[in-house]
């Protein structure tokens, strides 16, 4: 929020009573507000009063600020802005490869210890694909349900999961599979991640493990049913 030049004088005038930890006026210390003349008590209680003013117009201020975003999240989207939305609750999930693309897929097209798909999110209703981020390229995947920890099965769709495409180490795409270890491998500087569990770090450089994205099962189609569990890309925090 920003400070205009007349609220900064304004707060310029505040100033602190320096010395009087007693509080007693006849403290003739020197730059002690209780010697100046004049009642202590009634300048304290207008220093206080500048002050509430001057905090009950920032938090205004601000309130207003937030209500403005309010409204500009609620308007309509270019088509273009739309692609580039993270996966939204209810969208199903598609082909990354052109080629491919656009069927919705379906837990059934997935083979069950097989290697990850690439996909992308689609929106159910109008079948606008998310393709415009590279964040949304996501890792999809199905085990046996007995194969997942719990964590893992938590967010999973009767045995497929989802992770985050992008490493967490220096944003390389995840793309190899390591058929012996049963875990992802990024090709860059060989982080692996398990995918059965939560898809942690079990080698190299990566500092965390990838964001999952929660999935669920409608009529066969899998589909999209939270965030993702963290922020999606490379380096250690996660927020």
């Amino acid at each position: 929020m920003a400070i205009t030049q007349d609220q900064i004088q304004e707060v310029s005038l505040i100033k602190p009573l320096k010395d009087c930890g007693t509080g007693d006026c006849s403290d003739e210390a020197s730059g002690c507000g209780c010697s100046e003349t004049g009642d202590a008590g009634t300048r304290a209680e207008s220093r206080r009063t500048v002050v509430k003013s001057f905090l009950l117009a920032a938090f205004a201020f601000k309130g207003l600020v937030s209500a403005r975003s309010a409204v500009a999240d609620s308007a309509d989207l270019s088509e273009e802005e739309e692609k580039k939305l993270p996966p939204q609750v209810g969208d199903r999930l598609t082909y990354f490869s052109r080629r491919k693309r656009g069927p919705f897929l379906k837990l059934d097209d997935l083979e069950a210890g097989g290697k990850q798909l690439v996909v992308v999110p689609i929106d159910r209703e109008s079948g606008l694909i998310r393709d415009g981020s590279r964040n949304n390229q996501i890792l999809l995947q199905r085990f046996d349900v007995s194969e997942l920890e719990a964590n893992t099965l938590a967010n999973s769709g009767e045995g497929a999961v989802a992770y985050s495409a992008v490493c967490t180490h220096n944003g390389c795409p995840v793309t190899a599979w390591d058929r012996n270890a049963q875990t992802y491998m990024c090709p860059c500087h060989q982080s692996q991640f398990d995918p059965k569990n939560a898809a942690s770090v079990v080698h190299g450089p990566a500092p965390r493990k990838l964001p999952a994205l929660p999935l669920g099962v409608e009529n066969g189609e899998i589909v999209v049913v939270g965030e993702f569990t963290s922020r999606v890309g490379h380096g250690r925090k996660t927020g």
